[in-house]
């Protein structure tokens, strides 16, 4: 588990993926003893040969599994096995609601001068190539505007759509997560779905009881209590006007 998906309190650790495991727990009966990584990054496979952060510790036989905000990707498929997704997302941009008039979508947002617009520079999880006109064009900007990249974490993401004019795309629950809690920033939907990824919890290949795990979150699915979870850690009275759209069926939502 990492660091930056929980939090202490009298002792006990909380959190949306704490809920998660409690609530998988309850209807597997099964015991589990909750740690948090050293490394606090999700990781995978390096060019040096590596495999770090927690795919690594699950991979090695550390952890029996890790839950986090990881995205199943093919390359971490290599090392470890996913359960079932827990959550369902997809991009979206956050930029400040006194810049976002008549920009309303990633194809706006391509069409435009006024704003500088990107992702993160490492850890962004795209395809090399897309097959959208749309997307092939942010492509191409990002590729001729090194400065358009964010270097470092999502907060500093958020940091510079504050300071500038500037859009930052990045993973929709997180930007659903801050717009609910800063009046200030709205997102700029994709609203044809270029991009969708799962979030899941990473296991070994030799676990006995996957399917088990995975059982349990479809039932969670199925019943709705992955949606009111997302609800307890996600939605805030601050923003009393809801500034985004929930497009990427988050939890399976349809």
């Amino acid at each position: 588990m990492r660091a930056s998906n929980s939090r202490l309190a009298n002792g006990q650790f909380e959190g949306f993926c704490v809920d998660l495991l409690n609530e998988i727990a309850a209807i597997t009966r099964m015991a589990y003893t909750l740690q948090l990584s050293p490394e606090d990054k999700i990781g995978g496979w390096n060019r040096n040969g590596t495999i770090d952060g927690l795919i690594g510790q699950v991979y090695r036989n550390e952890t029996d599994f890790a839950i986090a905000d990881i995205t199943v990707l093919n390359s971490r498929q290599r090392f470890v096995d996913f359960s079932h997704p827990f959550m369902r997302w997809g991009l979206s941009g956050l930029v400040r609601k006194d810049i976002s008039h008549n920009i309303s979508s990633f194809e706006d947002l391509s069409q435009q001068t006024a704003l500088d617009f990107g992702v993160k520079k490492f850890g962004a999880n795209l395809p090399l190539i897309h097959s959208s006109d749309v997307i092939s064009k942010m492509y191409n900007y990002w590729d001729n505007s090194p400065n358009s990249y964010v270097f470092g974490t999502d907060e500093e993401g958020v940091k510079r759509v504050k300071a500038s004019d500037y859009v930052f795309i990045t993973e929709h629950p997180f930007n659903e997560y801050v717009v609910n809690r800063d009046c200030d920033l709205t997102v700029i939907p994709d609203k044809d779905r270029h991009f969708e990824f799962e979030y899941a919890i990473a296991m070994r290949k030799d676990l006995l009881f996957k399917n088990v795990i995975s059982n349990a979150i479809k039932h969670l699915e199925t019943i709705g209590k992955l949606a009111k979870l997302k609800d307890k850690y996600w939605k805030s009275d601050k923003c009393l006007k809801p500034e985004f759209v929930e497009f990427s069926k988050p939890f399976g939502k349809n």
